[in-house]
């Protein structure tokens, strides 16, 4: 028996046969059928052996994965998820989704529309929040009152009149009014010019009330006569 073999007739492997020789092919190859010494690679991706992507390679194939998603180091040909927050991408809140990921943030925030991964503050104050005065702060807001005023303990965002007649602002009589207050004097006195929360006597003795004498005294004035008159009883200001 001639031994073809000798004369590497195969692209691949030959056996000797009895008479004649046969060819095979290595692992990922087949026998070419129109020319049965020569190997055909086989197109493994047609089997769709890859979870995801495949690529068809000289006698074998190569599995890869879509963004997101990374060879699994126990089977090649499977795809596990990244889970991409473990690298901190948000600059707040972080949720792993198949394939990717979503950023969100705290209340107070908002996801930032040129960069979805960062997170801006909300400026509550441009809704009117409050009833009279609102400051912006990182994340949340504050209400504060004018003068006159201050911040209801049952709700933050409201004022409430501070009645300032309470605190005895006023040496004499005091009116509250809506953020502040008002004082008045008593007969017989008129307000400091100098000082609204107080009360000067009034000299009434210089608008010359009485008769004869007058003489001014604590919010109130006294008439008298000159000797041999007496008050008039029905009139204290006229002499008889």
């Amino acid at each position: 028996d001639i031994d073809e073999c000798s004369t590497n007739p195969c692209q691949h492997n030959c056996k000797n046969t009895a008479g004649s020789f046969r060819c095979s092919c290595r692992e990922g190859y087949k026998v070419d059928p129109k020319d049965s010494t020569k190997c055909s690679d086989i197109d493994e991706c047609t089997t769709n052996p890859c979870q995801q992507d495949c690529k068809n390679t000289a006698g074998s194939f190569k599995c890869s994965c879509k963004v997101g998603y990374k060879i699994d180091p126990k089977n090649s040909s499977k795809c596990l998820d990244i889970n991409e927050c473990t690298t901190n991408p948000c600059q707040q809140d972080c949720k792993n989704t198949a394939g990717s990921f979503k950023c969100s943030c705290g209340v107070g925030y908002k996801v930032d529309p040129k960069d979805s991964t960062k997170c801006l503050d909300i400026d509550e104050c441009s809704t009117k929040p409050c009833q009279q005065n609102c400051k912006n702060t990182a994340g949340s807001f504050k209400c504060s009152c004018n003068v006159g005023y201050k911040v209801d303990p049952k709700d933050k965002t409201k004022c409430l009149d501070i009645d300032e007649c309470t605190t005895k602002s006023c040496q004499q009589n005091c009116k509250n009014t809506a953020g502040s207050f008002q004082c008045s004097c008593k007969d017989g006195y008129k307000v400091d010019p100098k000082d609204k929360t107080k009360c000067l006597d009034i000299d009434e003795c210089t608008t010359n009330p009485c008769q004869q004498n007058c003489k001014n005294t604590v919010g109130s004035f006294q008439c008298s006569c000159r000797e041999g008159y007496k008050v008039d009883q029905k009139d204290s200001t006229k002499c008889l």
